[in-house]
C-alpha cells in the first residue's frame, strides 16, 4: 500500500454496513489522471482552523466560554 498523497477525508455514516465499507480502502488504486481530477478540485477551504496553525489553547478557551454561558443560562432561567 502506497499513499498517494497527503490528503484525508473523514467519512461520515451511522450505517454499520456502510462503516465497514469506509474501513475497506486498501482494495483500489487511482490513476494518474484520476489524482489530476482530483487536485482540480481542490479549493483549499476549509471548515476549521489550519492544521499546522491550531492552537489547543484557544480550543480549551472556546469550552470554557461555552460552559460559562451554559451557566448563566441556567442561572437566568431559574430566576423568572
Amino acid at each position: 500500500m502506497e499513499m498517494k498523497q497527503a490528503s484525508a477525508t473523514i467519512p461520515k455514516s451511522m450505517n454499520e454496513t456502510r462503516m465497514q465499507q469506509n474501513l475497506d480502502l486498501f482494495n483500489f488504486e487511482l490513476r494518474e489522471a484520476q489524482i489530476d481530477q482530483l487536485d482540480a478540485m481542490n479549493e483549499n477551504l476549509r471548515s476549521g482552523p489550519h492544521p499546522d496553525e491550531f492552537d489547543l489553547r484557544c480550543n480549551e478557551n472556546r469550552k470554557k466560554e461555552e460552559a460559562d454561558a451554559i451557566f448563566l443560562s441556567e442561572i437566568f432561567s431559574s430566576v423568572s
